[in-house]
């Protein structure tokens, strides 16, 4: 699993963003199953909140199909994983900027 940020594989992004108008998906959670892309198929998961009055979208792209039993429990990982890489990445800049 993991981050899937705008303009990435602009076909799945263009697929996803179609399939959700058709099928009239927007909930704070939406996802779609089986995008076609190179021979595999993916999943899209997407998850709408506000924090601080600021509305922000988090879209995970995944291997797992996701359901509604399992789409709360991605998300969580999704974000758990995306917190770690972020304070990895945040080390890393104050890291090489102080030595």
């Amino acid at each position: 699993m993991m981050r899937f940020k705008e303009g990435k594989i602009k076909s799945v992004a263009k697929e996803f963003q179609e399939i959700k108008a058709m099928e009239n998906l927007s909930e704070d959670i939406c996802w779609v199953n089986d995008i076609a892309y190179n021979q595999r198929t993916l999943n899209i998961l997407e998850y709408h909140f506000v924090k601080n009055q600021e509305k922000k979208t988090f879209t995970f792209i995944t291997n797992i199909k996701v359901t509604n039993r399992n789409a709360r429990k991605l998300i969580h990982a999704g974000r758990s994983r995306w917190k770690i890489e972020n304070q990895g990445f945040n080390r890393q800049k104050k890291y090489s900027v102080s030595h």
